[in-house]
């Protein structure tokens, strides 16, 4: 997680995830029912203005559940 300082109210916040990963009750708290969320840490309001997704990554190396063979991407 990283943050760029825009001014004195908005800021950049650049977040690698997981899958499944509810980034925008991570930023504003889904009313107390998300913590830690960013709101809740700078004890202010928090929300989102702009949601990018700059990118998605591939594990070519995953095991699956049946026998440790690799997934369709990584095949032996």
């Amino acid at each position: 997680m990283k943050a760029t300082r825009v001014d004195d109210h908005w800021f950049t916040l650049k977040l690698s995830t997981s899958a499944g990963t509810y980034v925008k009750e991570f930023v504003h708290g889904d009313l107390g029912r998300s913590v830690p969320s960013v709101g809740g840490i700078l004890g202010c309001r928090a929300d989102i203005l702009e949601l990018d997704c700059e990118g998605i990554g591939f594990e070519d190396d995953y095991e699956d559940d049946e026998g440790g063979e690799r997934g369709e991407r990584g095949k032996k």
